[in-house]
């Protein structure tokens, strides 16, 4: 044997581990061994026995890397924080911080085989910053602020901003689904969009009752790093070939040329008679949205738009008629449409009419060319004020996103200066710290995504400065303003619970974007150059006045037609055919005219601390400006007028030189936009007085003429009822 050894050179050696497999399955399924050995290491980490904290740390996180699952470790932690007895719960803050700091290097270096954390833990202690229990909270307290104080705020941060960027959240542009050219283009997008169906149904539509609704959110909110990972990765679903696609082909998602069939035959006659038919109400619509003016090439560059996808034949008949009827018309085809109709008609009257009438078809022409011209400025109105809007491919747990939401807003409630002061200076370096690698995956792929590409699947190259993310408080601040912005399609098949939820994450989302800006407000206060010259970097590259004056121009504009709705004596069938490609594509939800006022009321909260930020900064530039007085003066003059005349956010005048807000403010009050909404602009313009500058004739003037107009409709009313109740 030994011979034949030696001639082949070759040995052959069987590792065999200590524990069988089976045996280690038997121990996991029959006895609590994990569940014994984790409450030792546990309760050696009092104050007695400092001593051992290092092993009994190493030893209980490596045991909590082993374990069959990651509840086990966790489930003795979150017991113990929530324990009934204040002093148990004060031991176990003392024993989580230890756990904490002394695996800071282990979790910096995450790698494969030590790839768990405490989520859940760490979740639980944040939810103590608001507990009523003063002792509590402080020790709650002073964790957060010496896990800030040594630069732990990425990792405090991961598993929020892991369940902000999970992947059902993704998103595209409106601009760049405009960009798909037939109803067959549209289709492969959808398809290429489109979950699996057990991501569709698996989360959306969780059971009433079940346990975890019956838990503080903390207690199960776990973030799953290798099924995110396992789950990105996988190639995305081939799409059907050309032969192949029917009417059936998308189950998940509603066919939304369908309801346009009426005006599919001829999609040019369905406009005439939906503009001759609405023309008083177009008017209307019209005079409170002037027509921006701003070139109609610029909107469909102003986000990455993903280009159509290329495709061989023609698409069928049926769809692209139907999606023809969706596209909204150019200006100069329009243009056209006028001209050949207003000649087909000179000519037959000049052939069968008297001059009179020849006279009467000629006023008919201008009629008909007023109200395309109206129609055309509305179109363009719409577009500028729905350009910013994101569209969610299917839906996600909001409960989630509202529960990473509510912890934001509770740690910059309780420390403000110290978290902001820590995201300022923490980038997403995933060189030096390998936990942050997902959340960087995750932003690249939601990139992706929002240009029209695939979030699945192998990366592509991630375009340089797509998205401000080099700082936390930048990818905070973006990640806000994209949920503020995203809209389900109505093309998705979702229930009224999701629009109700999502609307909730839009509130919760200009929540924090409140505390962010107050807390920056002080930062500015202190007049130090840096801090000015950071925060206006910071506004200017997220573009945060922009996408909030525009959400709230939008809001407004649902509101009213809302509005419309409710009180056009003609129904709201023909108001509904009137809606625009946008507004045909963006699911606002039925509801009445109050449900956006949530989203109104602190948008505005939101405008008020912008604009007093914006006031502070500007003092700041004011001292560093070298140039004479006079011809700062006349500079500021032009500005003022390029800017407040404009129906579109233009850079980089102040919120109070904004045309978009100085209308906003005079139609703040106009019965269209809800009663409830009073107070809210009574504060805003009442706060934001001393700011306004040279707007302050131009927004309070008619401000006060609309209050007066409602005093006296309200007296009128009065009136009205005491007659009636007199006879």
């Amino acid at each position: 044997m030994s011979s034949y050894v030696r001639r082949s050179s070759r040995l052959q050696m069987v590792t065999v581990p200590p524990i069988a497999p089976g045996i280690l399955k038997v121990i996991a399924e029959k006895t609590d061994f994990y569940q014994r050995v984790a409450r030792v290491l546990w309760n050696q980490l009092n104050k007695e026995t400092r001593e051992h904290h290092i092993t009994c740390v190493e030893l209980f996180y490596r045991l909590h890397c082993l374990a069959p699952t990651a509840n086990i470790c966790e489930d003795i932690i979150c017991h113990a924080l929530l324990d009934p007895d204040k002093g148990t719960r004060l031991e176990a803050l003392f024993r989580f911080s230890v756990i904490w700091h002394l695996t800071r290097e282990i979790q910096g270096s995450r790698v494969t085989s030590h790839n768990r954390s405490f989520d859940r833990s760490l979740f639980v202690v944040l939810d103590s910053l608001a507990c009523t229990d003063g002792a509590i909270s402080a020790a709650a307290q002073g964790w957060l602020v010496r896990a800030l104080s040594l630069g732990d705020v990425a990792r405090i941060l991961e598993p929020m901003l892991l369940l902000l960027l999970q992947p059902k959240t993704q998103r595209t542009s409106i601009q760049c689904l405009k960009q798909e050219n037939s109803a067959e283009d549209l289709h492969r997008w959808f398809n290429r969009k489109k979950p699996t169906c057990k991501e569709a149904c698996g989360e959306s539509e969780p059971q009433e009752g079940a346990p975890e609704e019956r838990l503080p959110r903390g207690q199960f909110t776990t973030v799953d790093r290798e099924a995110i990972w396992a789950e990105v990765e996988k190639e995305p679903e081939k799409c059907p070939p050309r032969s192949d696609l029917s009417e059936e082909d998308l189950p998940y998602y509603v066919d939304l040329p369908d309801r346009m069939t009426s005006g599919g035959g001829d999609s040019s006659e369905h406009t005439e008679s939906a503009d001759t038919s609405s023309g008083h109400t177009d008017s209307e619509n019209t005079s409170t949205f002037s027509s921006p003016s701003h070139d109609l090439q610029d909107l469909s560059h102003e986000e990455n738009c993903c280009a159509p996808i290329p495709i061989g034949g023609r698409a069928y008949s049926k769809r692209a008629a139907l999606l023809a009827a969706f596209q909204p018309e150019s200006p100069r085809s329009n243009a056209r449409l006028s001209l050949v109709r207003a000649d087909s008609d000179k000519t037959q009257a000049s052939e069968s009419f008297s001059s009179d009438e020849e006279a009467d078809v000629e006023l008919q022409a201008i009629t008909t060319s007023r109200l395309l011209k109206q129609q055309r400025e509305k179109q363009e109105t719409v577009e500028a004020l729905f350009k910013h809007i994101l569209l969610y491919l299917q839906p996600y747990d909001s409960q989630r996103v509202l529960y990473a939401f509510s912890v934001l807003e509770a740690v910059l409630k309780t420390n403000p200066k110290e978290f902001i002061e820590a995201v300022s200076r923490t980038g997403i370096d995933t060189s030096s710290t390998a936990h942050l690698n997902l959340i960087s995956n995750l932003l690249a792929r939601h990139q992706e995504a929002l240009i029209g590409q695939s979030f699945y699947g192998k990366l592509q190259t991630q375009a340089p400065n797509v998205c401000p993310h080099s700082l936390l408080i930048e990818l905070l601040t973006y990640l806000c303003l994209s949920f503020l912005r995203s809209y389900y399609p109505c093309y998705l098949k979702v229930c009224h619970r999701d629009i109700l939820g999502n609307r909730d994450v839009q509130v919760k989302s200009v929540e924090v974007l409140i505390r962010i800006t107050a807390q920056l407000v002080s930062m500015a206060k202190s007049a130090e150059g840096k801090n000015t010259e950071f925060i206006h970097s910071l506004l200017q590259r997220c573009k945060v006045q922009e996408f909030v004056l525009l959400s709230l121009s939008a809001s407004m504009y649902t509101s009213q037609k809302r509005y419309g709705l409710a009180t056009a004596d003609r129904g709201g069938r023909l108001l509904a055919e009137d809606s625009l490609f946008e507004e045909s594509l963006i699911n606002l939800g039925q509801d009445q005219i109050w449900s956006e006022h949530p989203l109104q009321i602190e948008l505005l909260k939101l405008l008020q601390a912008l604009i007093v930020l914006e006031h502070h900064l500007g003092q700041g530039q004011e001292e560093a400006e070298t140039q004479p007085a006079l011809s700062r003066e006349w500079q500021r003059a032009l500005n003022f007028q390029q800017a407040i005349g404009a129906m579109q956010y233009v850079q980089p005048h102040p919120l109070t030189s904004q045309g978009l807000l100085v209308s906003a403010v005079v139609r703040g009050l106009q019965p269209a936009y809800g009663y409830g909404m009073h107070p809210a602009w009574v504060s805003l313009v009442t706060h934001s007085l001393p700011y306004f500058g040279k707007s302050l004739g131009w927004t309070v003037t008619p401000f006060v003429i609309q209050i007066c107009k409602n005093l006296d409709d309200l007296v009128k009313q009065y009136e009205s009822e005491s007659v009636k109740f007199t006879i």
